[in-house]
Formats: C-alpha cells, sequence, structure tokens
C-alpha cells in the first residue's frame, strides 16, 4: 500500500456526510440527491451513527447481544404473525401466515429451510407493505437452483418455481450480485416480458441476498403500476436482504439449507 501525503487525505464532517445506495460512495452533501449518480438513495451517517460523536465520551458501538436480540425476535413465530383462519390452501398447509394490522397472507414452501421461515415470511411481508407493492417473492438457491421460499401478496411466482436464471430481472440480480429495478417491460431489454404478462407486473425491484461474495438468493417486489419503486424502494429492500443475512448467519446452520449459487463477478 503506498504511503498517502496529506494532500491525498480529505477530511470530512460527520454532519451532511451521506452515503449513497445506489453508487457507494460517501460525500459531504447537504442535498437530496447524490452528487455522483442523482440517487435519492441517501443513508446518513450520523444517523447511522446514533448522532454525532464530537460531545460523547465515547462512540456507541452495536454489540453482538444487540444484534442476536433482534434476530430471535425475527425468528419467533409467535411474534410474527398468527395463522389465517380461514381455508388453507393444500401447498400451503400450516406456512401461510396473516401478519397483524395488514391484509397480506405469507407463505412458505413446506419443510424448506425449517429454522428460517419465520424470517422468510417476515421479509416478504416487510418488502410488500414497506415499498407498496401488490407482492414479494424470495427464491432462495438450492441445488444450484434460484427455488421460490417464500412470497406475499398477489401477482408472485408459485412456491417452488425454478426461477430461470439466465433470464429476466431476477437472473441478472443472481449473475451481476446487484439490485435491479425496471419501471416498465415495455421499455426494458432485461426483463422476462412473458413472465411479467402472466404475473400482470409492470414493475419489479430485485436485490441479492448476498454473504462473502456469493448470492444466496433473490428478493423481489411486484406491482400492476409502471414507475411503481423509487430509490427509496431499492435501500429498503436492500436493506431487508441485509437483515436476511444477518438471520441465515446467526440463526445457526441449517441441515440442507441455502448454499451460495454464484459468485458474481462484480
Amino acid at each position: 500500500m503506498p504511503h498517502l501525503q496529506a494532500a491525498d487525505v480529505t477530511f470530512l464532517q460527520l454532519r451532511n456526510t451521506v452515503f449513497c445506495v445506489s453508487c457507494e460512495l460517501i460525500s459531504y452533501n447537504n442535498s437530496s440527491k447524490c452528487l455522483a449518480c442523482s440517487s435519492t438513495a441517501l443513508l446518513s451517517l450520523p444517523h447511522l451513527l446514533g448522532g454525532s460523536l464530537g460531545h460523547q465520551d465515547r462512540a456507541r458501538l452495536i454489540d453482538d447481544e444487540v444484534i442476536d436480540s433482534v434476530v430471535e425476535k425475527i425468528l419467533e413465530t409467535n411474534e410474527l404473525g398468527r395463522e389465517v383462519p380461514t381455508s388453507t390452501p393444500a401447498f400451503a398447509t400450516d406456512e401461510m401466515i396473516l401478519h397483524p394490522g395488514t391484509t397480506v397472507a405469507c407463505r412458505t414452501l413446506p419443510h424448506a429451510l425449517p429454522q428460517l421461515q419465520p424470517a422468510m415470511r417476515w421479509i416478504v411481508e416487510r418488502a410488500s407493505t414497506l415499498t407498496g407493492a401488490d407482492g414479494a417473492a424470495l427464491a432462495m438457491a438450492r441445488q444450484g437452483q434460484l427455488i421460490c421460499h417464500a412470497h406475499a401478496g398477489t401477482s408472485v411466482p408459485d412456491l417452488g418455481v425454478a426461477l430461470d436464471l439466465n433470464r429476466g430481472i431476477s437472473g441478472l440480480c443472481a449473475r451481476t450480485g446487484v439490485s435491479w429495478r425496471c419501471d416498465s417491460p415495455d421499455s426494458d431489454p432485461h426483463v422476462d416480458r412473458a413472465r411479467c404478462r402472466d404475473l400482470g407486473t409492470q414493475s419489479v425491484l430485485a436485490a441479492p441476498v448476498s454473504h462473502l461474495n456469493s448470492v444466496l438468493g433473490v428478493l423481489e417486489v411486484f406491482s400492476s403500476q409502471r414507475n411503481a419503486f423509487s430509490d427509496q424502494d431499492v435501500a429498503t429492500v436492500q436493506l431487508l436482504t441485509g437483515l436476511l443475512v444477518v438471520a441465515i448467519t446467526r440463526g445457526g446452520r441449517v441441515p440442507g439449507g441455502p448454499a451460495a449459487i454464484l459468485n458474481p463477478a462484480c
């Protein structure tokens, strides 16, 4: 590593310093858009760190106990929701959950990754409601394929369906390891138009579930409206995939659990 001179270093005050989720650059910025890529998906560093550190005796760090506590709450089925009292489809049995305060039914693939099913249901429900989507789906890697393990809402892939890694936004997301957004299937060359037509989808947002430079799965949200998702929605879905990775890595090794499907080149 070359020795840095004073002229090579840029110092930034914590105040008004932001991190852009889209281009992953940190800048001193008091506007609502990234100065490099014009994205509005900005995260304030003072907000992430819990405030200015200038007048504190020491930095407030998030330790493992706090993270474990959050994950445990996610993984507790009785806190995530209750079973739907109506008739349940045969393929879902007791895996269909209706979360309190919402009308979004969440389903998981029976007997697949049992320790992660509560977390997967929570993730797809949050992805659907927070982005205002019609539905959300979570595909996880299994035996070299990307299989739909959980979904919420409407206009979503069926549970157990294998997604084509060589087609569509989900395949592109899995191959590249980066998030992709489609505002209209008519103008986006990357989308699988036939799949969008079958689902009645006009807008799609996909984010990879990545760990140690490998893709474990893809989280997607769908809408029947064009231009339905914003840069803020991209950031939201990315944060949810990160939370799922925490649940996977801290929830213990799951027999037959998810394995990396790809090692993205980028």
